[in-house]
Formats: structure tokens, C-alpha cells, sequence
């Protein structure tokens, strides 16, 4: 709990932290939070940086929330939340979690959440990866946003993940995820089909656990079920 607190006391008024059990034994790094189901699909720069800080905000209170009333009532209320509004990056990284655990893929079954931790490369939420790339302010910003991110993931609550999924695609590049993570690379990049591809690298832990590190393309729409199958396969 003392790891938790400090973690959170370092995110405070700066970075988003993420969802998912404090004693995850697999990281999920997606690439940015999820704008939401707004009617809004074009939202303008100053619409985008609001929400950035009322989602860094909110995160940051729920979890002191979660710490004042037991972080087992959060794991159960996300999963009943799952059932409601399932999302297929959600359904990625639970299908991940079943093959590691040796489990059959049941539809109803969503609980990675209480074995996961996931967060993201960038805190500014966009409707899609792309939006305002051609705003070339706004995508400096994100840049620098990306760039910043990496101090977080430096943390040791993080270094202690020892099954880590940089789910992000172009979001990073290979020197940066030896640095950040400690690890090497083992198997470079090996495309399964168009758009479906992974990278493995190896290393150790903050505690000197073995550490595997998958690199991948963002884990929603039109991931193979075989990618899906591989990842889990090397983090065995």
C-alpha cells in the first residue's frame, strides 16, 4: 500500500496513473486514454487539454477513494463495469490474461483487471490516434506529452511489473524501451499479418525478477486473434 501512495503522490496534478490491481504481475501501456462516448468526434485543442486534466484529476480521486475503502471493492466494481461497457482493447488484454493462466476464452468471463494494471504512453484522450495530427502545435504538444509520460513509467511501481505489454505501436521506439525498461532486445520484429506484428525484449526487474517485455501495435480493432495468441505465448 506504501508503493501505492507514493506512486500516487507523484502523479498528483501531473500524470494520469491508469486502472488495474496495485499487485499486478502484467503491465498493459496502451497508447492514449479514451476520449469517451461524447457526440463530440472533433473536439478543438482547449476541449482536448480540459479533459486531459478532469481525467488526471478524476483517476487521481478515485483511487484515493479505492485506498480509504479497500481496493477489492474497486477490482469488483471495474469488473461489473466491464460486463456493462466492454471495449475491444479490454477484450485484447483479457484474452491475453486467459492463454497466460491456461484458461478457456469464455465472452462473460472479465476479470484482468484484478491480475493487470494497465495505463497509457499519452494522457491527452482523442477520439482516434490520428485526430489533429496535421495541427502541428497540437502535435508538438503531444510529443512533448509522450516524452513526459516516460518519467512515470520509470517509477518503481512500474520497474516491479515483471510481464510487461507496450501495447502503443509508433508511439515508441526500441532505444527508448531499453532505457525506460532495462531490457534488451531478443527477437526483433516479426509481422504475422498485415499490421499484426510484435518485438521481444528481455531483462530483469527493480527486485531482480526475469522480466519479458513485448512490443505491439495498439490492441483494438482488427488485432488477430493469432497475435493475441503469441504475445501471451512469450510471456509464459
Amino acid at each position: 500500500m506504501e508503493n501505492l501512495k507514493e506512486i500516487l503522490a507523484f502523479c498528483k496534478g501531473r500524470f494520469y496513473f491508469g486502472e488495474g490491481s496495485p499487485d499486478a504481475k502484467i503491465l498493459f501501456v496502451g497508447k492514449e486514454i479514451g476520449y469517451g462516448h461524447e457526440k463530440d468526434k472533433h473536439p478543438d485543442v482547449s476541449t482536448i487539454t480540459k479533459k486531459a486534466k478532469d481525467k488526471i484529476d478524476e483517476n487521481l480521486n478515485n483511487w484515493n477513494l479505492h485506498i480509504e475503502h479497500g481496493v477489492g471493492n474497486y477490482l469488483k466494481n471495474m469488473g461489473n463495469l466491464f460486463r456493462e461497457k466492454t471495449n475491444p482493447t479490454w477484450i485484447s488484454y483479457q484474452k491475453i490474461l486467459n492463454e497466460i493462466e491456461g484458461r478457456e476464452q469464455k465472452a462473460d468471463k472479465f476479470d484482468f483487471l484484478s491480475y493487470c494494471f494497465i495505463t497509457e504512453f499519452s494522457q491527452i484522450p482523442l477520439p482516434n490516434s490520428g485526430h489533429k495530427s496535421n495541427d502541428k502545435e497540437f502535435a508538438k504538444e503531444k510529443k512533448q506529452n509522450i516524452n513526459k509520460r516516460k518519467e512515470l513509467l520509470e517509477q518503481s511501481f512500474f520497474q516491479k511489473i515483471p510481464i510487461v505489454i507496450m501495447a502503443c505501436g509508433n508511439y515508441i521506439k526500441r532505444s527508448d524501451i531499453e532505457t525506460i525498461f532495462g531490457v534488451k532486445l531478443k527477437e526483433g520484429k516479426k509481422e504475422l499479418s498485415k499490421g499484426n506484428w510484435y518485438s521481444l525484449y528481455k531483462g530483469k526487474t527493480n527486485k531482480g525478477e526475469k522480466k519479458i517485455l513485448i512490443h505491439t501495435r495498439q490492441l483494438s480493432n482488427g488485432v488477430s486473434d493469432k497475435l493475441l495468441s503469441e504475445i501471451a505465448k512469450k510471456c509464459e
